[in-house]
């Protein structure tokens, strides 16, 4: 259960979602106490009883929706995103739960002119958990196992076309040999074959592969200090406030090395297609990922014999995986 709890979890952080879903979530209220008026809802005799149920309706959409929307502000959505957990999406749904008790208890004091007392809003606290436990349960169960199936199964054909890859590369393909075979036979190019186009010929170099010989050069923001390496040895690159940490092998091991720039910057100076931003934190060599891990909240990568493991935002994770899929 508490390996549970720890697992990984995807943040909200659309901000159409959250507008739509809590929308929802309030019409749902407030036509559940339209309908069945549980709570002794059904002998209130008051004036505008519809009008005023619909003011329950209203608090359960906008108290949600405020205070996801102000958690993405106040705390980063995606500087939080990489530590959201099971456990912090229950805590966090509970906490919505207790402000939503309170504000139906100040509005109902409002409409019916009673005073605010701890019993009462233990009364306000067990009617909003009634009606809400479950389905908020339901509601965290059911998109942690969808975005989890969802990620490992996306993950599991990115490996496959990476072990592909692996074995072209190392000439090992089942059908390397007749491949080698048939290429022999192919016909000679015909020279009076018409000549590319100036269009061709410019194709720009992040629509190519990386070349063995293929060096990048990044350089710092004091426009004198300088990177220099082969792009095919480059792993990744992380931020580190105003410092980008490269990661690269270096005469066969694994070397680090920090540069005064932005990645914003580095990603500036970068022109293949093969090195793209995966993180807010991460701009990563899809080239050089060996393994793919999905979970419930997103993905992570790994390189060769490198311990850690790179996350993937979800913002980038379709990116990502597609781009790996295709070399």
């Amino acid at each position: 259960m508490l390996t549970l709890l720890k697992r990984s979890y995807p943040l909200q952080r659309d901000l159409k979602t959250i507008v739509i879903s809590n929308s929802v979530t309030g019409l749902f209220i407030f036509l559940f106490l339209v309908l069945f008026q549980p709570f002794g809802i059904a002998v209130w005799n008051i004036e505008h009883k519809t009008l005023k149920l619909a003011g329950f309706g209203l608090i359960s959409c906008l108290v949600p929706m405020i205070y996801q929307i102000l958690k993405n502000v106040l705390f980063g959505g995606s500087a939080i995103e990489d530590k959201w957990t099971v456990w912090k999406e229950i805590l966090s749904n509970t906490f919505i739960l207790v402000l939503i008790a309170f504000c139906n208890l100040a509005f109902a004091s409002y409409v019916s002119g009673f005073s605010i007392n701890w019993m009462s809003f233990l009364g306000s606290l067990f009617t909003v958990f009634a009606i809400g436990i479950f389905p908020i349960a339901y509601s965290i169960q059911s998109k942690f196992k969808t975005y989890l199936e969802i990620n490992r199964k996306q993950a599991r054909l990115t490996n496959e076309q990476i072990e592909k890859h692996t074995l072209q590369k190392i000439n090992l393909s089942p059908d390397f040999e007749s491949h080698r075979k048939a290429s022999q036979s192919l016909p000679l190019p015909d020279a009076t074959a018409e000549t590319p186009s100036p269009e061709e010929l410019n194709t720009p170099l992040n629509n190519t592969l990386i070349t063995e010989n293929e060096h990048i050069t990044l350089i710092a923001e004091n426009e004198k200090d300088r990177f220099t390496a082969k792009a095919e040895d480059v792993l990744y690159f992380e931020s580190q406030d105003n410092y980008t940490s490269i990661i690269y092998y270096k005469d066969g091991k694994i070397k680090r090395d920090l540069i005064r720039s932005s990645l914003k910057r580095i990603e500036s100076q970068l022109y293949n297609k093969y090195f793209l931003r995966c993180h807010r934190a991460y701009l990563v060599n899809v080239s050089k990922v060996v393994k793919v891990e999905g979970n419930a909240a997103g993905y992570k990568l790994s390189f060769g014999n490198l311990e850690e493991k790179v996350p993937v935002s979800r913002l980038f994770g379709k990116t990502i995986t597609e781009a790996i899929q295709q070399l």
